[in-house]
């Protein structure tokens, strides 16, 4: 995303500021996990399920509305296809991270 912004930012409907802080929301998120703070861990598993969705948006749209024959439409849709690919990966690792911490803190309550 951050390398690639400069090069497709005319493809992409937001503005740049927009898309800039997302890029660092991103980047804070990913800093502050850990498995004390409980809402960080709910949101790392809110936001890769929003950020699949709208890469893998953006891949379809790209590949059924833009032109193939423009080199920088087919790289648009490759890039946007590996962004929704981790994410994917995202979704899967932080849903079981909360899924394992939030099980864990049911057996502590029923060890009690």
């Amino acid at each position: 995303m951050l390398i690639t912004f400069p090069f497709f930012s005319e493809l992409i409907p937001l503005s740049p500021e927009i898309s800039i802080f997302a890029i660092i929301f991103l980047a804070v998120l990913g800093g502050l996990v850990g498995p004390k703070q409980k809402w960080v861990v709910f949101l790392n598993a809110v936001v890769p399920v929003i950020a699949l969705g709208v890469f893998e948006y953006y891949a379809v749209y790209t590949y059924i509305n833009l032109t193939p024959e423009m080199p920088k439409h087919v790289m648009f849709f490759w890039i946007n296809q590996v962004l929704a690919l981790t994410f994917f990966f995202a979704t899967y690792l932080s849903v079981k991270m909360a899924r394992d911490l939030f099980s864990q803190k049911r057996k502590d309550k029923e060890g009690s």
